[in-house]
């Protein structure tokens, strides 16, 4: 074999690895119901300070908003953070 054949083989593997289908682990009850959480939240944030489309979330009201929502959907601050 070529001494650049193996080096282009071992190119075409790493290529066709990284293309496959990767498996995640399913979401967690939790961590469900934090995503739809935070779907509706940011909804309702936007919809309520509708200060800008690019910059809302740099925006005191749109934070405070979301935070409340958040809180009063029962995510965890920590998780809260996470996905502001």
């Amino acid at each position: 074999m070529l001494p650049g054949a193996g080096f282009a083989a071992l190119c075409l593997a790493f290529f066709l690895a990284g293309c496959a289908t990767r498996q995640a682990a399913p979401l967690t009850f939790e961590q469900e119901q934090a995503r739809a959480a935070h779907e509706q939240c940011r909804r309702e944030a936007t919809e309520m300070n509708p200060e800008g489309r690019h910059f809302f979330r740099e925006s005191f009201p749109w934070r405070a908003y979301y935070d409340m929502c958040m809180r009063r959907m029962g995510v965890a601050e920590q998780d809260i953070r996470k996905m502001r």
